[in-house]
């Protein structure tokens, strides 16, 4: 049962993060950055949190993690985490993913000042609106 909620999690997860893609279209960078005739985004999955991409994306590693590490999985029924070296294998995984979430909490402040910057009065209205990062009623 667990497993599968992972599954659902990734995939439900996958879908919210797509909706943020969507919404943000032509804006979406890799870099914090302004694009030409940029727009402070301010609904669909924005009106819940500000930056609904990063939070999706956790869930998603956290349904993979369930997904891939729990009774049923491979990695757990093969032994192949009790072979000696298998870590090595799996260190880069583990490396990313806490690299992401590293990211994830430290890149919404930077978001959150560039937006401010260039759409002063608009955002601090959003942000009375929608007060959380990451996690209603917590970050």
């Amino acid at each position: 049962p667990l497993r599968v909620f992972g599954a659902l999690l990734a995939l439900a997860a996958n879908w919210a993060r797509h909706r943020c893609f969507r919404a943000l279209g032509r804006q979406f960078t890799f870099q914090v950055a302004i694009v030409k005739d940029h727009a402070l985004i301010t609904t669909g999955p924005y009106v819940l949190v500000r930056h609904p991409a990063y939070t999706s994306g956790l869930l998603k590693y956290a349904g993979n993690v369930l997904w891939h590490a729990t009774r049923g999985a491979w990695l757990v029924e093969s032994g192949f985490c009790a072979v000696p070296g298998a870590w090595v294998v799996l260190a880069p995984s583990i490396l990313i993913s806490a690299l992401f979430v590293r990211m994830v909490l430290t890149r919404p402040q930077k978001e959150d000042a560039l937006l401010k910057r260039e759409f002063w009065e608009e955002w601090e209205r959003w942000a009375e609106a929608v007060p959380y990062r990451l996690i209603p009623g917590v970050y």
